[in-house]
């Protein structure tokens, strides 16, 4: 793509983006709240609970302004199925959610209507009630102008409700803290070892790599150590939009091609990040203490705010890191001589070696299997519907499946055409075999991540992929 062509995209991308985050004024949403027709004998209860400090607290965070969070609490007259108890990033964004969920018909999209009855008419209650004075008179605020009338529950049950959500919310948070601790990054590892990872790194930031090397394709590295173990990974290059500089690691093609694939869709966002190990520039709070300490005996002039960090994260908590020191010391480094030789000219084709590390650019589905793989064949049973046999296919190691579906089309009868594979996919994370499968497009739903796809842009997948999966 063209500089231009991809300064025109990222520039209509931001806009996007800013267009979604976009709120609705709280004014104009009072002014639709006021304009339903009131119910004299509904009675709701709600309130907004600040939770940064108590957070902030219980996660030892050193600025409360790192923490901050709001719990939004709604229950409407009509039952559990139309509560709401969401917490969100911000005051602002909770106050919104509360009023919009105001507006919002009771039951609408959640299936809790029979089909064929009228859906019920949006309305405003004539009672809100809060759990104590303060929160009454918050409540009271957000809603001015709409005639809800707002007061404190006499009976004690909210404040009892607010007592417990506040202490789960809090043990959550702090069982979170725990398991997001950073780990070790440097082990064992000697202090030249350190030196030269930070030096990279530093290499890799003042020559910018990210104005080099596109992120739309990965980087491929493979390092053999001492002992005969062959490390491979493939990596982007972060850095694009002006924040997040470093390199985001996949442990294999098929987890490179989840995240191309399935990034967009918000239900697969946290699948899709899911394990994968990460180089960025960060602070000396994302280090485990003892890696900071060696950085400033190392590096005694470091800046505290603006450390490399080498972390495997999960939605569970920090992972034990799968790539050696080395090989991420490797392939900043190589990279960052690419960019320091032609600087702000994009690369169409890197290769390099950096201390036994190799590190080559685009990376390819084919480079991850060693030889002895790539020589191999693979036999493939597709079945039909009911799981009977139909088809075997046994082909090269090596090939793509784009080609064997080409290949195959003309050559299998048009009864079983249909039955050839558009799609491959994986389970996402937790919910299953982890195995990969072939199937039709319809097959793509909310259990399966598509990792390759028969189009002519899709980043392709081989035989090898379909049958290989690590222990």
């Amino acid at each position: 793509m063209p500089n231009h062509d991809r300064e025109d995209f990222m520039a209509q991308l931001l806009a996007m983006l800013e267009a979604v985050e976009e709120r609705p004024d709280p004014a104009e949403l009072r002014g639709e709240i006021a304009a339903l027709p009131q119910r004299q004998d509904a009675v709701w209860a709600g309130f907004l609970l600040d939770l940064s400090a108590v957070l902030g607290d219980s996660m030892h965070s050193s600025s409360p302004a790192e923490v901050q969070a709001t719990l939004c609490v709604l229950m409407r007259s009509e039952g559990a199925e139309a509560n709401v108890l969401e917490v969100c990033e911000s005051a602002a964004e909770a106050e919104q959610l509360f009023l919009s969920t105001v507006l919002d018909v009771p039951g609408e999209n959640m299936g809790i209507f029979d089909a064929g009855l009228a859906s019920p008419e949006p309305y405003r209650p004539a009672l809100i009630e809060a759990p104590d004075a303060q929160h009454a008179f918050a409540l009271g605020n957000l809603l001015r102008g709409t005639d809800i009338e707002v007061q404190v529950d006499a009976t004690g049950t909210l404040a009892t409700l607010r007592d417990q959500l506040q202490s789960e919310f809090i043990a959550r948070a702090a069982e979170q803290a725990v398991a997001m601790k950073p780990l070790p990054m440097f082990g064992n590892a000697s202090d030249q070892a350190v030196n030269d990872f930070l030096a990279a790194f530093q290499r890799f930031v003042t020559h910018r790599v990210w104005e080099v090397i596109p992120a739309d394709k990965p980087v491929f590295v493979e390092w053999t150590d001492e002992a005969g173990q062959r490390f491979t990974a493939y990596g982007c290059v972060m850095g694009e939009l002006g924040e997040a500089f470093g390199m985001v690691f996949f442990d294999d093609w098929l987890t490179y091609t989840e995240q191309m694939h399935n990034a967009h869709i918000e239900a697969y966002l946290l699948s899709n990040v899911e394990g994968l190990e990460a180089v960025n520039l960060g602070g000396d709070a994302e280090l485990d203490p003892a890696d900071w300490a060696r950085v400033q005996r190392v590096t005694p002039e470091a800046d505290p705010q603006h450390v490399p960090v080498l972390q495997r994260r999960s939605v569970q908590g920090t992972l034990p890191r799968r790539l050696p020191l080395h090989l991420v010391t490797g392939v900043l480094e190589v990279l960052a001589g690419r960019a320091q030789k032609r600087p702000g000219r994009h690369a169409t084709s890197v290769t390099g070696t950096w201390q036994g590390v190799q590190v080559r650019y685009p990376g390819q589905p084919l480079h991850e299997l060693t030889a002895a793989e790539a020589a191999g064949t693979v036999t493939l049973d597709i079945r039909d519907a009911h799981g009977g046999p139909a088809l075997r296919v046994v082909g090269p190691a090596d090939l793509s499946l784009g080609k064997m579906h080409k290949e195959l089309s003309p050559k299998v009868p048009q009864d079983l055409r249909d039955l050839l594979p558009l799609s491959l996919l994986r389970p996402m994370p937790g919910t299953g075999d982890e195995a990969g499968h072939l199937g039709g497009l319809a097959a793509f739903d909310l259990e399966d991540m598509l990792v390759w796809e028969k189009r002519q842009d899709s980043p392709d997948a081989l035989l090898w992929h379909v049958t290989r999966r690590e222990a």
